[in-house]
């Protein structure tokens, strides 16, 4: 997988380390390509934090930090 040695790869991989790489430089386009992406980890935290919801008015009867309108599963 790859070119050359082992050594020119650690070389190749330190060189693009950090820096911005553009599509074509790795790939053709039309092509697929996997992804991973490194999130921040939320925990057990609500709504309102994770999703970025608003808040409830101050005069909602029970909860403020809940979603407004939640579909109803059948």
């Amino acid at each position: 997988m790859g070119g050359g040695t082992i050594e020119e790869r650690i070389k190749y991989a330190q060189e693009k380390l950090g820096k911005q790489i553009t599509f074509d430089e790795f790939s053709k386009p039309g092509k697929f390509v996997d992804v991973i992406g490194v999130t921040k980890g939320k925990g057990f935290t609500g709504h309102v934090e994770r999703f970025g919801i608003k808040l409830l008015h101050h005069k909602n009867r029970k909860h403020r930090r809940m979603i407004g309108t939640l579909p109803v599963a059948p």
